[in-house]
């Protein structure tokens, strides 16, 4: 995984669990400091353990949040590329040149 996926990726998680368990949560802090320092495996397993901690029930509720966050990010991208990509342009061939005109 490429350091700014893998950034992007904690940052969404770090988003989810904020939303289920608030900015207090000592996993939310774990993980934005993950996020921060990402070659930093000390500070990845240290979220990794605070994260294990969160009751299971929140884990799901955190798990499904962070889905519908990376999809709806995911739509976002795609709909951007798709506005920015150039429109090939549109020629219509003129078939009476092709094969030739039949007025005469």
């Amino acid at each position: 995984m490429s350091d700014t996926l893998k950034k992007r990726a904690l940052n969404i998680l770090a988003d989810s669990v904020s939303d289920v368990v608030g900015t207090k949560n000592l996993a939310y802090i774990a993980i934005k400091k993950a996020s921060d320092e990402e070659g930093n495996d000390a500070r990845q397993e240290w979220a990794t353990s605070v994260f294990d901690q969160i009751p299971l029930t929140n884990r799901r509720e955190i798990k499904s949040v962070a889905i519908n966050k990376a999809q709806e990010e995911r739509r976002h991208v795609l709909s951007v590329r798709a506005r920015s990509k150039p429109k090939a342009d549109v020629k219509i061939a003129d078939l009476g040149v092709i094969w030739g005109s039949n007025a005469g």
